[in-house]
């Protein structure tokens, strides 16, 4: 099971989420489930993940080569939290396929 939390207080927002993805009898596997994107002074958002690690990583992937070449769409260039909420699923989406 995945635990993922964002609270707001006065000074902003606090995330945080686990790590584990498997734990045997003799080791345990951990994978940060949360991915920061930042650009100060602009724009900040966080990826919290669950699910088929396999697809969150490329998921994540894409999503940290985009922001870096600024791509059309992408989170670095979406004009509304909505529009970024849609390129992720559609992105999300197209990568299960």
């Amino acid at each position: 099971m995945t635990y993922c939390l964002a609270i707001g207080v006065q000074e902003g927002l606090v995330f945080a989420s686990d790590s584990r993805t498997h734990a045997g009898v003799d080791q345990i596997s951990t994978y940060s489930k949360m991915h920061p994107f930042c650009r100060p002074g602009e724009r900040s958002l966080a990826v919290l993940s669950a699910g088929n690690l396999a697809t969150t990583q490329a998921v994540v992937r894409r999503l940290e080569r985009d922001w870096a070449a600024a791509a059309e769409p992408s989170l670095a260039t979406a004009p509304t939290l909505e529009d970024a909420a849609a390129y992720l699923g559609e992105l999300s989406t197209t990568l299960q396929r």
